[in-house]
């Protein structure tokens, strides 16, 4: 399918920082709010269930068709990444009084105790990040937010920390790597100040939202029918608003290491992948293995054209691998993320309703200059599946960040709509 680029967007990238819900923490993956009402429109879906199988933060399920109580429409989100599964299904709570948030974070102001930590305490990237009085408040915050646990207002408290971690932060700690090495004038000085006024953001919005929460988000693989049964347990959907992680983009587990190493949540890079990354679709060459890529390949045998697909494009990237002294392994990644792709594919087709539309925010990529069409690619095996596609529309170029960069391909790459339907 040609793509139509007769209506080109060009909407700027990621999570807003202003938008109600997302301001909350800014994961370094996302919606700009004029692709994600462009994909909630595409899928058609005015009543009944939508599902969000790589959910995120929650963008789609906080976004106007499930905020507005003249809607009937619900929405479940499963999301691999446990931390921001939990951050996602928060914001989809209703508190019966969001002002009591307030209430909770002046108990904890009262009870928080800073106090000298020996930066051998805390890993060496939480140690280097901050300084030695900012780092005492952090910690003291944290400890006093998880003494109150088992308070229903805990993991908002919890998340308004964590968002204040790079506001306060005396190194560049931007997205998606932290530079612990590079110095910088923290934009914060007071981490109670910062806290509150990051509890006061939900609060508002929490406040504006027009009705109860008609949503929830599942922490899990969509890969695995097994999650699939926990997140629609008796209920088909009607349609699917989603976004894949893009092919080498980025390690979405490492983006969030400042934050899981400063939780508690792992304290070593093993540590992260066991805990954190282990669920997680391989979209980059962290994440690769030979034995794994060569079963993934297998995987693909099912469907027999997409895998001659996938097997031309790895034959070509190992080619241009072999000619580099320490090449990275992207002919092992073509093959586990589609073969991830297709799982995630296999499990919404049992699931969509016959004639309900999936609409999927992609963009391609060009390692070492072999371009990836990854939209077209997942159109072509929903296809193989047996989806039917109905568009492939093109809302903004991207790519250009390094088109100075010599050693980089200068391929203008592209984010792109792709609309599918169960015909069933």
């Amino acid at each position: 399918m040609a793509c139509n680029v007769s209506n080109v967007i060009g909407s700027p990238n990621g999570v807003s920082r202003h938008r109600p819900f997302d301001r909350w923490f800014r994961y370094p993956a996302g919606f700009s709010e004029t692709t994600l009402r462009a994909a909630i429109d595409a899928a058609r879906v005015k009543d009944g269930l939508v599902v969000d199988c790589f959910a995120g933060s929650g963008s789609v399920g906080t976004a106007t068709p499930f905020t507005q109580a003249d809607r009937s429409t619900q929405y479940v989100g499963i999301e691999a990444h446990p931390m921001i599964a939990e951050l996602a299904a928060i914001k989809l709570k209703q508190p019966a009084e969001p002002p009591d948030l307030l209430l909770f974070i002046d108990e904890l102001e009262g009870a928080v105790e800073p106090a000298p930590v020996p930066r051998s305490a805390v890993p060496d990237l939480i140690a280097r990040s901050f300084e030695s009085s900012t780092l005492a408040d952090l910690l003291a915050w944290r400890e006093a937010i998880k003494r109150r646990s088992e308070s229903e207002w805990a993991p908002y408290a919890k998340w308004a920390l964590l968002a204040t971690l790079r506001d306060v932060a005396s190194v560049s700690v931007g997205w998606p790597y932290q530079r612990p090495g590079r110095a910088r004038q923290a934009p914060y000085a007071d981490v109670g100040a910062r806290v509150r006024a990051r509890a006061s953001m939900m609060v508002e919005d929490l406040i504006q939202r027009a009705f109860g929460a008609r949503g929830t988000v599942v922490s899990g693989d969509c890969t695995k029918a097994d999650t699939w049964k926990v997140a629609l347990p008796d209920n088909a959907a009607a349609g699917c608003v989603t976004s894949p992680p893009y092919l080498n983009n980025f390690d979405y587990a490492d983006a969030t290491r400042l934050e899981a190493y400063f939780w508690g949540e792992a304290a070593t890079w093993a540590e992260l992948c066991q805990h954190i990354r282990v669920d997680m679709l391989v979209a980059t060459t962290q994440q690769t293995g030979r034995d794994a890529a060569f079963t993934a390949l297998e995987q693909l045998e099912a469907v027999p054209r997409f895998q001659g697909s996938v097997e031309k494009l790895s034959l070509a990237l190992r080619s241009e691998r072999e000619k580099r002294k320490r090449g990275k392994e992207y002919d092992r990644l073509i093959s586990q993320y589609f073969a991830g792709i297709a799982e995630a594919l296999t499990c919404l087709e049992a699931r969509l309703d016959g004639d309900g539309r999936a609409a999927w925010v992609v963009g391609d990529s060009a390692p070492y200059g072999v371009y990836v069409d990854t939209p077209g690619m997942i159109l072509e095996l929903a296809s193989e599946i047996g989806f039917e596609p109905i568009e492939d529309r093109l809302m903004r170029s991207r790519g250009q960040r390094w088109r100075t960069n010599g050693s980089r391909h200068q391929l203008l790459l592209s984010e792109r709509l792709i609309v599918f339907r169960n015909p069933r």
